[in-house]
C-alpha cells in the first residue's frame, strides 16, 4: 500500500484477534489502513522503528505522520479511520467511560499470551 492513513501491527497466530482484524478489513472499502501481521517470520519490528517485544505485547498502530499509538489509543485511531466506528471512539475518549476500555484492554492484553494459537503449517490455519 502506497500511503495508507493507518497501519495496524496485528498478531496473525491470535484467532481472537485475527478475527477483529479481519472486521476492519471488511469495513474498510476505502483501502485507508494497511495490515501488518507480527507473527509472519519476515516481519521486522526494528526495521519500522518499533519495539520488537513491545510489539508483542501490546496493541499498535502508526499514522501516516509516524505517531505510533498503542493499547486503547490504537483501537481509537482505527475506529476514527473507519468512521463507521466513531460512536465507540467517542465513547472511548469520554473521560467518564475511558477507565472501563483501559481496564478490558489491560485484562484482554493479559490473557491474550494464554489464548489458543492459530497453527498454520502447510498454508492451512486452524486453532
Amino acid at each position: 500500500m502506497k500511503n495508507p492513513e493507518l497501519t495496524i501491527y496485528y498478531d496473525g497466530l491470535c484467532p481472537l484477534c485475527s478475527r477483529e482484524i479481519d472486521h476492519y478489513r471488511v469495513k474498510d472499502t476505502q483501502g485507508k489502513i494497511e495490515y501488518v501481521d507480527i507473527a509472519d517470520p519476515q516481519f521486522d519490528a526494528q526495521a519500522v522503528g518499533l519495539d520488537p517485544q513491545k510489539i508483542h505485547s501490546v496493541f499498535h498502530v502508526k499514522s501516516k505522520d509516524g505517531q505510533v499509538l498503542t493499547k486503547v489509543d490504537a483501537f481509537v485511531a482505527i475506529w476514527d479511520t473507519l468512521e463507521i466506528f466513531s460512536p465507540l471512539s467517542r465513547l472511548a475518549k469520554n473521560g467518564v467511560s475511558r477507565p472501563l476500555f483501559d481496564f478490558g484492554y489491560s485484562v484482554f492484553a493479559k490473557v491474550r499470551p494464554w489464548l489458543p494459537k492459530k497453527d498454520c503449517a502447510d498454508g492451512r490455519c486452524e486453532i
